[in-house]
């Protein structure tokens, strides 16, 4: 099975996702619109991302580079930029592999995201979850033989997913290790802080 993730958001809640997977720290993931578990400068490159983290979310600031006085922020994709070239350098052939599409919450609406369901096979089964129906997703037509439309907020449908495929348990213990991780990461970059 090929691993596609093409989410255009980051889900905050959901730590399954695969955009709590930086791209440059993963071989198998390639985030599209990369990850919150990375951050950079765009003068010296890699930052802390708890320090960055911490600015953000507890101080109400905007993360500055001890080394060069330059904004951080996390390694995530804003309307404009570039996506990263990893994306793609791994799209054309992971689309051939692919033997199942998700995607999820997006208006499928730039390019060259936007693409990614009509470049998996014709007969490549494509879920949307979404609040609404976007794309070219046949879900509800008479000739449909391989689209599923999910309506609802991602957060919610995935968990009613987890709980119908019987991945409570699991679900519970990767969220609570993701929870102490963040919660150690803080408590480091206040730590980190205050030495600086």
């Amino acid at each position: 099975m090929c691993d596609i993730h093409c989410s255009t958001h980051c889900s905050t809640h959901c730590s399954t996702h695969c955009s709590t997977h930086c791209s440059t720290h993963c071989s198998t993931h390639c985030s599209t619109h990369c990850s919150t578990q990375c951050s950079t400068n765009m003068h010296c490159a890699q930052q802390d991302i708890n320090v960055v983290r911490s600015s953000i979310l507890n101080d109400g600031k905007v993360p500055i580079c001890k080394k060069c006085g330059g904004n951080c922020k996390p390694d995530i994709v804003f309307f404009g930029e570039d996506l990263p070239q990893r994306f793609h350098s791994l799209i054309r052939n992971d689309v051939k592999r692919a033997d199942l599409l998700i995607v999820i919450g997006t208006s499928l609406l730039v390019s060259p995201v936007s693409q990614i369901p009509d470049m998996v096979g014709d007969f490549v089964p494509r879920m949307l979850i979404n609040r609404e129906k976007v794309g070219n997703f046949e879900a509800g037509e008479e000739d449909n033989y391989r689209d599923v439309f999910e309506a609802g907020d991602c957060d919610d449908v995935v968990m009613k997913f987890v709980k119908l495929l019987g991945w409570q348990e699991e679900f519970d213990n990767i969220m609570k290790l993701n929870d102490e991780r963040h919660k150690s990461a803080a408590e480091g970059a206040r730590s980190k802080e205050e030495v600086d």
